[in-house]
């Protein structure tokens, strides 16, 4: 291999990185449609920050992210988790950066944690952190506010003051900042010239730079909230959400690193590695594009659901652009149901994602909580028909609401349909189980399929 590398280096290290940017194609595709974007690009840019500083080390083989790489593709295909993939191509981006750059074994070390924090963390970590995090921050305000004698209180991750109700969910606390200030704390430990001791205290640093500047963001916003016009919150919350993540990257390195300790990457340096990268982008992207197929699925037939459904009458609900954003479904659909011989009704939701962990990540449990709803489960069953329902009671103050949620699978297709049906709680759990399994029965009747 190195004698392979000394003899066609460029051309040897311009393949492999082709090779890591086709694996990570489906990744960078994604983000572009989410926030995560602004993830990897502050990832990226501390690799390259992490790479051009001084290095004094002495270089140490690196062999090792071929095997990862390797090893990661090779458990995809025995496992078929979609993220090994992403790992691979990361692996071999960080070995071609490594290798260019000449980088020691540490430098390399520090890259490859700042290449693996480009991956989302899985999503049920995500959820569960930053519900429990959304609670803490929405208490810290509150009890920041109540000492100054303004008239708020707390509900779950609620914010309540007079007739206003704000939620602190789980995008806006302080755990999507959390990974931003973690790389700037990475950039600044990695460059530094300190102890260990030193090292990990920059590191450990990250949490509360996270949550001291969303604590700050966030009184802005509910002031914002509780005084201003709705339209303007709107485009406020929206641009501070895209200039906060670089703030909070760049706020470790003005705190903790010295600007004459500061590389910037010198592409001129670097042009035939910068010319490299550039072709190899544009050959991945290319071949991307030209040979992925998608299976495209026939979403309104599987997921629509009719508008008379066991003498029920229903009738197209809208869904606000701002919801449609946040479930990004391949298939949303709303309506309100009303009953044949009662003034009974219900609104049933119909969810279609092609991507089956994506829909686990929208369920009605995960989704009420992020809004701040405190959550019971009543009942979960498997009713041995091709399909699980789950009932639910969700609780905002003095609103409760009855949630019967449907997931089905479609036969001899990729994905996952989610049907959420909600209605009265006084309404008895048997009746609100036999109307759930009459929807189920009309929309396998659709796939084809007779429960």
């Amino acid at each position: 291999m190195r004698l392979i590398l000394s003899k066609y280096r460029l051309g040897a290290l311009a393949a492999m990185v082709a090779v890591g940017f086709y694996l990570l194609l489906p990744l960078l595709e994604a983000s572009l449609k989410t926030d995560h974007w602004a993830i990897i690009a502050l990832s990226m840019f501390s690799i390259l920050l992490i790479a051009a500083g001084k290095s004094d080390e002495r270089v140490f083989g690196r062999g090792w992210l071929l095997l990862l790489s390797a090893l990661a593709f090779l458990l995809h295909i025995a496992l078929d988790i979609q993220k090994l993939v992403y790992l691979s191509g990361m692996f071999l981006i960080v070995f071609t950066i490594s290798e260019c750059f000449k980088l020691s074994f540490k430098k390399t070390v520090w890259i490859t944690v700042c290449g693996v924090l480009m991956l989302p963390v899985p999503y049920g970590l995500e959820q569960s952190v930053g519900v429990w995090l959304a609670t803490i921050e929405a208490e810290m305000f509150v009890t920041l506010a109540q000492l100054l004698d303004l008239p708020v209180y707390r509900y779950g991750s609620q914010v309540v003051s007079g007739e206003v109700t704000v939620t602190i969910n789980t995008n806006c606390s302080g755990t999507l900042l959390f990974i931003p200030a973690f790389l700037g704390c990475l950039v600044c430990a990695s460059i530094r010239d300190i102890s260990l001791k030193g090292k990990l205290g920059i590191i450990a640093s990250a949490l509360p730079i996270a949550i001291g500047v969303n604590l700050l963001r966030l009184s802005v916003l509910l002031i914002l909230n509780f005084q201003a016009p709705e339209d303007l919150v709107n485009t406020f919350h929206d641009f501070l959400g895209w200039f906060i993540m670089p703030v909070v990257w760049l706020l470790p390195v003005l705190i903790f690193l010295p600007l004459n300790e500061l590389v910037l990457p010198d592409i001129r340096l670097w042009s035939e590695q910068t010319a490299a990268f550039a072709f190899a982008l544009t050959v991945s992207s290319v071949s991307y594009t030209a040979l992925s197929v998608t299976e495209k699925t026939d979403i309104e037939v599987i997921s629509e659901v009719p508008n008379y459904v066991a003498g029920w009458v229903g009738e197209r609900t809208d869904i606000s652009a701002e919801e449609q954003k946040i479930i990004s479904a391949d298939f949303l659909s709303r309506k309100t149901f009303y009953a044949p011989t009662s003034e009974r009704q219900l609104i049933l939701t119909a969810i279609f994602h092609e991507d089956s962990n994506k829909s686990q990540q929208h369920s009605s449990a995960i989704c009420f909580r992020a809004l701040g709803w405190i959550v019971s489960h009543v009942e979960f069953q498997d009713e041995n028909i091709d399909a699980s329902i789950e009932h639910l009671l969700v609780r905002s103050h003095a609103q409760v609401q009855a949630v019967a949620e449907i997931v089905a699978e479609i036969p001899g297709k990729k994905g996952r349909l989610r049907l959420q049906i909600v209605e009265d709680p006084k309404i008895p759990l048997s009746a609100r189980r036999a109307v759930a399994l009459q929807f189920l029965e009309q929309i396998q009747s659709r796939l084809g399929k007779q429960s």
